[in-house]
């Protein structure tokens, strides 16, 4: 290993400093008016908890009835749930499982993060 610093002229790094020292050569002052401006601007509304839930479960289950209508996995669905009905615990019932825990999960991760 090299312990040395390799000291060696950066022709990106000047150019980019040079831009920088012009740039603020270039700044007008504005006394302020830009923060004066941000802190009048009205507050982001936050959406509530349920909302944050409801939004991607929602369309969730939406592409869920919309993928049940107009594709074969409408079958799959039908299976899953008839052996749920019936108490048969099946890879297709375990499957089906899995995928609502996993929209179940997302949604609530969703709905408790703070942006």
């Amino acid at each position: 290993m090299n312990n040395h610093l390799s000291l060696h002229r950066d022709r990106v790094d000047e150019v980019l400093k040079a831009d920088a020292l012009e740039q603020r050569m270039l700044h007008i002052d504005d006394d302020g008016f830009t923060l004066r401006v941000m802190d009048t601007l009205p507050q982001k509304k936050r959406l509530s908890a349920a909302l944050r839930f409801a939004i991607p479960f929602g369309c969730t289950l939406l592409a869920c009835i919309v993928a049940v209508a107009f594709t074969p996995v409408g079958s799959y669905i039908f299976d899953a749930y008839m052996d749920f009905v019936t108490e048969t615990v099946t890879p297709t019932l375990i499957g089906m499982a899995v995928i609502f825990l996993t929209v179940f999960a997302v949604s609530i991760g969703g709905a408790l993060s703070e942006k």
